[in-house]
């Protein structure tokens, strides 16, 4: 039996401690609320469930500073394939696949102690934007598309689609600026293969604008709200319709360590 993961889940997260903090106030928090599948697969059966969690990041002004990162389940499920009771009975770990609790770490470097080394600066790149790799980036849009592109070149299904992935990781890494957030929403408009979509509603039933790409088997949306630009989550859809993927992003700032 395996449990496959349609959300990106790199490994087992440690903690780290360490003792440096910014300064009170100067956090910015990441709360991004989720619905994910998973798939189990047992001899005769295979089970699909859509995961509720709540994943709450607080990133300081400077990188080595301590990073704080929570992430919870609920314990709703919506069953695509199968139900509730058939899993249990064919001992299916609906619980299980994704880590949960609590990570204290500089540089955001969650995995460091199960490296045994201290934090250290995270390489940067599109999945998790540094301050240096976000510094490296052109300050044009011409500029700005002509790296994504380059960067999304020969990889996922469609140049097209694998841009808008990439625009996506960035924002979901919660490091990414108003700023150069409004640039990425600027290089879309001009990738040939996304579309808008107006009036689809995020995670929290906050309706938005949809930058839309297409695979073979599904869609992918970025969802804005498109009076502020704000990213307002992500989602994922079949094309059956079955929703594999929902989010909902809400950011703060000025706030403490820990604070919600």
């Amino acid at each position: 039996m395996a449990l496959a993961l349609t959300a990106v889940l790199a490994g087992t997260l440690v903690s780290a401690p360490i003792a440096t903090a910014a300064p009170a106030g100067d956090y910015r928090l990441f709360a991004e609320h989720a619905w994910w599948s998973a798939t189990w697969q047992t001899k005769d059966k295979t089970f699909v469930w859509v995961a509720e969690q709540q994943l709450d990041m607080w990133i300081p002004p400077k990188e080595s500073d301590d990073w704080l990162w929570r992430r919870k389940l609920t314990g709703n499920r919506k069953w695509l394939v199968g139900t509730e009771e058939e899993a249990k009975a064919a001992g299916v770990d609906v619980e299980g696949g994704w880590p949960t609790g609590e990570w204290r770490a500089a540089y955001g470097d969650w995995w460091a102690k199960e490296n045994g080394r201290e934090p250290a600066p995270q390489t940067g790149s599109w999945q998790w934007p540094t301050q240096e790799f976000q510094a490296s980036l052109p300050q044009d849009v011409d500029g700005l598309y002509a790296r994504l592109r380059e960067d999304t070149k020969d990889r996922g299904e469609t140049p097209d689609l694998e841009m808008l992935v990439y625009v996506n990781d960035a924002l979901r890494s919660g490091q990414v600026g108003p700023q150069l957030t409004a640039k990425l929403f600027q290089v879309l408009d001009r990738v040939a293969g996304v579309s808008k979509v107006p009036g689809v509603a995020n995670a929290d039933g906050r309706k938005g604008t949809a930058y839309t790409a297409s695979g073979q088997n599904h869609r992918q949306q970025i969802i804005i709200d498109p009076a502020t630009g704000e990213f307002l989550g992500d989602r994922i859809v079949n094309s059956d319709g079955t929703e594999t993927t929902l989010t909902g992003i809400v950011t703060k700032s000025g706030v403490d360590i820990g604070e919600r």
